[in-house]
């Protein structure tokens, strides 16, 4: 299954989500395939330092550092089983632009069945970023049991 981490800029919370994911499919042996994108990235920007840091204080840690930032393109859509985005906001805006799609875009939060959304910690605090970091990691342990019933629906 590929899953499509969804933000604004593709250089702090969906690496981080994208990197989790990965991270947790290969420890678990898990059939996911993670992305991410930003509906106004700039292509090959590096990840946020505080991102790459924030990851590798994740327990087990993550790196990311080698991530370049993606801007949201239809072939990313087409391919994403799933679509998951940070806020409800980018939801819809991801919905707005492709509307085709609409029935597979989720936030993180919806997800994990928990409310609320993902803050972008963009120009914060590296404790700032941390907890972005592990409320990302807790909202997609708590989202397995979405994705496998997800998963079970692709079969």
């Amino acid at each position: 299954m590929n899953i499509l981490f969804v933000c604004t800029g593709n250089t702090c919370r969906s690496p981080i989500a994208e990197g989790v994911l990965r991270d947790m499919a290969t420890r678990k042996g898990l059939p996911y395939v993670a992305l991410s994108a930003g509906l106004r990235a700039f292509p090959g920007m590096p990840v946020s330092p505080e991102s790459v840091d924030a990851a590798r204080l994740l327990e087990p840690p993550v790196d990311i550092s080698n991530h370049k930032a993606r801007l949201l393109k239809p072939e990313y859509m087409e391919a994403a089983d799933l679509v998951i985005t940070m806020t409800d906001d980018l939801k819809i805006r991801v919905q707005q632009e492709f509307p085709a799609m609409m029935d597979k875009v989720y936030t993180l939060n919806e997800m994990a069945k928990e409310p609320g959304e993902v803050a972008d910690p963009y120009g914060a605090s590296l404790a700032i970023y941390e907890a972005c970091a592990k409320q990302i990691q807790a909202l997609i342990e708590k989202g397995l049991a979405f994705l496998e019933s997800m998963n079970r629906l692709e079969r």
